[in-house]
């Protein structure tokens, strides 16, 4: 059975650590794994978000490189004859998306799979000096992340403004009773969550290589029907978004806000969800309430679990 961390899980797992127990820990769980058939996959975000602490004014630096080593080299394998270690990832929303709507991998898959030889060049040895070689590369990690965020970010806005005649309000619902009363009773009702789905998959189609043009028909509504039961808790993820809108939060206006984290969970759980067998280790409250549907409360670990299966 296949397994995802998720990065606050990894950041627990090694923060009390040294390096050189790190290197057992890696052997531990690499050993216990093989015994009662677990594996490890590697999530292309959880180490985007590792990756970018790893500069040296970050206070979190050490700790995500040790949770970056554990990442990376407990979910390779050594096969034998070949030139590098096999490894299975998780996939962020931008590859998953375009390959579920549209049967093709889209545009930026490549590019994330470079996040597979970064890791590789940054942990090898378990070396944080190797971190020195690879500024550059940290630092477009970083952008990457935030452009992830400040693209969705956008997207709300731009949807709160349509609400405005095209005027940005942050306050619009805090100023208008009956918009939020309709608000919240589509979220309630469903509809909003249709919305999100469907706005994936426009995604989708944009993402697509070659680029598709969406139109709704007999066919796309199919395809939203099982996309949105397949990945229900991530739609409820997003929910929660449009819950915060709802009541005015002021720390939504700024996509570089904690709350804004809530994008990078969507994107790792389209990923995780896309295969219907893995499970999820997290202790994210957020998350663990959009699994309590009993079609998936049964694929959500807590560290407790992983501590007393594999770890042990």
């Amino acid at each position: 059975m296949n397994y995802i961390l998720d990065t606050n899980i990894y950041r627990r797992l090694t923060e009390d650590k040294s390096l050189s127990e790190v290197i057992a820990l890696v052997e531990q769980v690499k050993r216990n794994e093989k015994q009662k058939n677990y594996k490890g996959k590697f999530s292309i975000i959880v180490a985007m978000e590792l990756i970018k602490h790893l500069v040296d004014e970050d206070p979190y630096k050490a700790d995500c490189y040790k949770a970056l080593c554990l990442l990376f080299h407990h979910t390779t394998y050594k096969v034998t004859d070949a030139p590098s270690p096999k490894i299975d990832y998780c996939p962020p929303y931008d590859v998953v998306l375009p390959s579920f709507f549209c049967g093709n991998n889209g545009k930026h898959k490549e590019v994330y799979e470079t996040i597979l030889k970064l890791t590789y060049d940054l942990t090898k040895d378990y070396n944080i000096q190797n971190i020195n070689n690879k500024k550059a590369e940290i630092e477009l990690v970083q952008e990457t992340v935030l452009y992830i965020k400040e693209e969705i970010h956008g997207n709300y806005k731009n949807y709160l403004s349509e609400l405005n005649n095209d005027v940005l309000d942050w306050e619009i619902f805090a100023n208008d009773k009956p918009l939020r009363d309709k608000w919240f009773l589509e979220i309630k009702n469903k509809k909003s969550s249709y919305r999100m789905a469907e706005s994936f998959m426009k995604r989708a189609y944009s993402l697509s290589e070659p680029e598709m043009i969406y139109e709704r028909s007999e066919e796309n509504l199919e395809k939203l029907k099982g996309f949105y039961v397949q990945f229900y808790p991530a739609i409820l993820m997003c929910e929660f978004l449009l819950k915060q809108f709802g009541g005015s939060y002021v720390s939504l206006r700024e996509s570089n806000k904690t709350i804004w984290n809530t994008v990078t969970d969507i994107s790792i759980l389209i990923g995780f969800l896309y295969s219907k067998e893995d499970i999820l280790v997290t202790e994210d409250k957020n998350i663990q309430r959009c699994f309590a549907d009993p079609n998936f409360s049964n694929r959500l670990k807590k560290l407790d679990w992983f501590k007393k299966e594999i770890v042990k």
